[in-house]
């Protein structure tokens, strides 16, 4: 009997942090369709998650993800039908909200938990998408990001034209896309595709600690709503915003955990919130 395939996406949990990790370490986490289905199942499985408050999101080994996996694609039939159906992949995360995030590589706006993106190795194509529809990226100072499409002759793919400006502005999102350049952290960070950069070393500590931290002090249905008043604020003018703040602080004050926010508050105290 042959040995069952390894999973490509790792899931695991620790106070109340998810980690999501990209596990094709001997391809760079190069992108095919089993880890694509793989991925969504796993963010799927840390919304439905209690115990889970923030998701910690990145790659096993030196690399986050090279992008698709070219070689497997150039090379056999089989990576040429993976790419096809990849291509035909469109989540149905949940039909009540946004169609625009139901694409096959921009549905982390529909995860209902914040998405911090650790990127711990070489960021490109695909893998700059993923981490750019995470909510908060943080990258080791030596890692590189590439999105050169333009240099293989196609379209910048799966709605990274539409978000990378709005990350890093227009000019820098030009210069990135239109270059097909390589980028090293610090200069991604001054274009504000990334938020902080730290020594590689440090890159683990800090980002579980601030994870750690928003997990401890930040009710989850908040970060749920807020969330969704983040990623709802590109389609918005200021007069919708502010019909659904209102909408949603009638959603908020119907929870438990609104008055253990406010009680630890007045009390000084940490938080023991309850997901409710």
């Amino acid at each position: 009997m042959s040995e069952p395939a390894a999973s490509t996406v790792l899931y695991e949990v620790k106070d109340r942090i998810a980690t999501v990790t990209l596990n094709r370490p001997e391809r760079h986490n190069g992108m095919n369709y089993d880890m694509c289905v793989e991925l969504h199942d796993a963010m799927l499985r840390a919304e439905a998650d209690k115990s889970v408050s923030v998701i910690v999101f990145t790659g096993a080994g030196k690399s986050f993800c090279v992008g698709a996996d070219i070689a497997t694609v150039k090379d056999s039939s089989e990576g040429v039908r993976q790419s096809k159906d990849i291509g035909k992949l469109f989540w149905q995360a949940d039909v009540t909200q946004r169609a625009d995030y139901q694409g096959t590589h921009c549905y982390f706006p529909l995860i209902g938990k914040p998405i911090v993106c650790m990127i711990n190795g070489a960021a490109a194509g695909v893998g700059v998408n993923y981490a750019a529809f995470s909510d908060i990226r943080f990258a080791a100072d030596d890692v590189t990001f590439a999105a050169a499409y333009v240099r293989r002759g196609i379209a910048a793919e799966w709605g990274s034209a539409w978000l990378l400006p709005k990350l890093m502005g227009h000019s820098n999102a030009a210069d990135f896309l239109l270059s097909g350049r390589k980028i090293k952290a610090p200069e991604a960070k001054e274009m504000g595709l990334v938020n902080r950069v730290f020594p590689r070393e440090k890159l683990a500590e800090e980002t579980y600690a601030y994870a750690a931290e928003m997990a401890q002090w930040c009710p989850p249905h908040s970060l749920k709503l807020q969330k969704r008043q983040l990623w709802e604020s590109y389609f918005q003018n200021l007069s919708e915003a502010n019909t659904m703040f209102k909408e949603f602080s009638r959603i908020a004050v119907r929870t438990e955990d609104i008055k253990e926010a406010m009680a630890s508050f007045i009390e000084k105290r940490t938080p023991n919130f309850k997901g409710k």
